[in-house]
Parts: structure tokens; C-alpha cells; sequence
């Protein structure tokens, strides 16, 4: 049986929730809603209905037709999510619903004998176990009196792309909106963990911003300023909030990804461990659309 190609506007996004809520694999990313914040109605979800395994796939239209099927930003692999890891269905089963959807593909798979570029990201067994660069870089907390405060979605990304404009400069404007849109969802949904860390003087040196789903916490969107980076003011604010993860019984933390080393051991000294996922890509004209 091959997968049910749903657009979104055609998919019952009750359904899909709850179909997802019974995936043994469950991420808050395969959520109809987290999609909706960060691209609109522009996705498509497939359907296993034989194993009730599912995924997504953002796309570009032209025409009203998906021309092209890319990853969002703010958004880890895809999928597949399925109630029974052993049912899972083979890849072959989903590319062969992709032959006539799309002119462009590229998707973040998290799945067996699929082909292209493996990458990684981090996730780690809550109560988490600290590496040595954690523990050195929480003692710089001492003399700062940080203190972790709630703060608004709004306030968070302001403050990430003011201390990264640079290097962020190209996702200004409609990313930047969508990550706010998406924060500000999960926060009406009561599952946002929205939190800055201020010194005495009321100084912000950091803010991060995670979504609890299920059994698991899940890093979305943070930085940290030139005053954090002496006060080791993220470390603090990772070490609090998985604290108090470990606390309500959650049992794993996604740190998400990194292509840079810095970012990537920041995550390794809180115990996040490489998780494999696998870019694929198909094309059938030499360009993007």
C-alpha cells in the first residue's frame, strides 16, 4: 500500500494531531499546527493508513500546484512518525508517492535505506549527564547573581536577531516572523518554556525558548550576548530548565543541530548524543524553484 498525498488544505488538522499523538516516535515537529506557524498552508502530509505512519513536506506552488518540496527552518527531520517502529514501511513505498507531486524534492528523513547526505543533530536521555565544559562554564555564574526570569516570545526574538543580526541577516523578515508566529503558537498551547536570564541589574544575558510534547523537551529557538558569554549565562539557563525537566519526568531533551563545532559541543556537554538523519534529494529540472 503506498502513502495518501493530504495538502494541507484538504487535511483535518484534528486528525492529524491525533494520529500523530499515537506515533511511538511523536516529535512536536510533526504537529499540523507547527507547520502551519512556519509556512502557512504550504505542506503536504503523506499517510501510511496501513501502519498509520505519516510525515510532511513543506512546498513552493506555482499555479497552485507544489513545484518544489524543501525542509522549513526551525523544523528537524520530517519524519517518518509511526505507532510501531518494526511496521514501518520501506522507503521505496513513499518515493514512489513522490514520482508525479513535485519537480524538486528535498527532505530531512529520519529512515532506513534512504539515499543522499547523512547529517546529524543532538538529542540526550534526561536527567542529562554534564560534560566538563558545562561544569567549567557553570562556574562562571558565580558573581553575576543571574537569576531566570519568563519572558515573551516576542522579546526572545528580538533579542536573538539584535546579538546575531549579522550572521542572520538572511533570515530577517519572513523567517523571522514565522519563528515568532510559531513561538507565540506554542505558547497559546501552554507548551512553551519561554525564559531569559538577567543579572541584579535586570541585564538580559540570554533567552531560549522550549516546547514540552509528550515525553520530551525540545530546544526551538535562544541566544546569548556579549555579556552572557562572560557570565556562561546559557549554560545556566540549559542547566535550569533540563533540571526542571528531569523534575516533571521528562526523558529526553532534542537539542536540534549544528553544522558549527562551537554550537555542536555546546550541546554535547549537556550528554546530547549524534542522532543520524538523511537529506534526499530528487530533481528533475537543474534548478530551484
Amino acid at each position: 500500500m503506498s502513502f495518501t498525498c493530504i495538502p494541507r488544505k484538504e487535511l483535518d488538522t484534528d486528525w492529524w494531531d491525533k494520529q500523530l499523538q499515537a506515533c511511538s516516535n511523536a516529535l512536536v515537529f510533526g504537529n499540523s499546527w507547527f507547520w502551519d506557524a512556519l509556512v502557512g498552508q504550504n505542506w503536504t502530509g503523506f499517510f501510511h493508513q496501513e501502519t498509520g505512519t505519516m510525515l510532511q513536506a513543506a512546498h513552493r506552488n506555482i499555479l497552485g500546484l507544489p513545484i518544489s518540496y524543501l525542509p522549513p527552518i526551525w523544523c528537524r527531520p520530517s519524519g517518518p512518525y509511526t505507532p510501531n517502529q518494526e511496521l514501518l514501511p520501506p522507503f521505496s513505498e513513499f518515493r514512489n508517492s513522490l514520482a508525479y507531486t513535485a519537480l524538486n524534492i528535498e527532505l530531512h528523513l529520519e529512515w532506513q535505506g534512504v539515499p543522499g547526505e547523512q547529517k546529524v543533530y543532538q538529542r540526550s536521555p534526561i536527567p542529562v549527564e554534564l560534560k566538563k565544559n558545562a561544569i567549567k562554564n557553570l562556574k562562571k555564574n558565580k558573581g553575576f547573581d543571574l537569576l531566570l526570569t519568563p519572558t515573551s516570545p516576542e522579546f526572545i526574538n528580538a533579542f536573538f536577531f539584535l546579538n546575531r543580526g549579522k550572521e542572520m541577516h538572511q533570515l530577517k523578515g519572513r523567517w523571522e516572523k514565522a519563528i515568532e508566529r510559531l513561538m507565540r503558537e506554542g505558547t497559546k498551547r501552554g507548551l512553551a518554556w519561554n525564559y531569559s536570564v538577567q543579572d541584579k541589574e535586570g541585564q538580559s544575558h540570554a533567552v531560549a525558548c522550549f516546547f514540552v510534547y509528550k515525553n520530551s523537551l525540545t530546544y526551538i529557538h535562544g541566544s546569548v550576548n556579549a555579556l552572557g558569554k562572560k557570565s556562561g549565562a546559557m549554560y545556566y539557563l540549559f542547566h535550569e530548565l533540563l533540571n526542571r525537566a528531569a523534575k516533571q519526568g521528562l526523558e529526553f531533551v532534542d537539542f536540534g543541530g549544528s553544522n558549527q563545532k562551537a554550537i555542536a559541543n555546546f550541546y554535547q556537554s549537556f550528554g546530547g548524543q549524534d542522532q543520524t538523519y538523511t537529506v534526499y534529494r530528487q530533481r528533475k529540472i537543474p534548478f530551484s524553484l
